[in-house]
């Protein structure tokens, strides 16, 4: 039978291979309560909400949507049962000091937890030219963040659309 050490650097190392696989399509991750209050935050809060992961703790989700979009989050959240992944969808968020922006939410529940929705976040991919077929244009030298690795993106449109 392994040690109590083996088994928490196996604990360690499962914990860290889905942190790994989370951050692989999603540039943040935020566990909300029922009530849209934000109870954990990893990632590039800053990037994409203009505000830190610790100061997003206890804030609701809700309000950091355009007002247009929060429906549709709501609504969104509401209507995926434990155990199920929601259908992702975007939604506009307004940045203090900078443009606002275009985010694509994916979330999932826990089966033994579901008031709580663990949402994935990333940048709403706005620039892919028309038809869907064209990648975003490559991100020039230079043009990453030095934080977390983020492309430094021109504004996108302030028209957000359910997806």
């Amino acid at each position: 039978m392994p040690n109590y050490d083996a088994r928490l650097e196996a604990a360690h190392a499962e914990r860290n291979r889905f942190i790994a696989f989370a951050f692989a399509v999603a540039e943040m991750v935020i566990e909300a309560d029922e009530a849209g209050i934000i109870l954990f935050s990893a990632g590039a809060a800053e990037n994409l909400f203009g505000i830190s992961n610790d100061n997003l703790i206890g804030k609701n989700l809700y309000k950091l949507i355009k007002p247009k979009d929060r429906a549709g989050l709501v609504k969104a959240l509401d209507a995926f049962p434990a155990g199920k992944r929601m259908k992702s969808c975007v939604v506009g968020v307004p940045v203090p000091l900078g443009p606002p922006r275009a985010l694509r939410m994916g979330a999932y529940r826990l089966p033994n937890k579901a008031t709580s929705a663990y949402i994935s976040i990333s940048l709403h991919r706005a620039n892919i030219a028309a038809g869907g077929t064209s990648p975003a244009p490559a991100i020039p030298a230079g043009g990453r963040d030095g934080v977390n690795g983020l492309g430094k993106t021109k504004p996108l449109p302030a028209a957000c659309r359910h997806a």
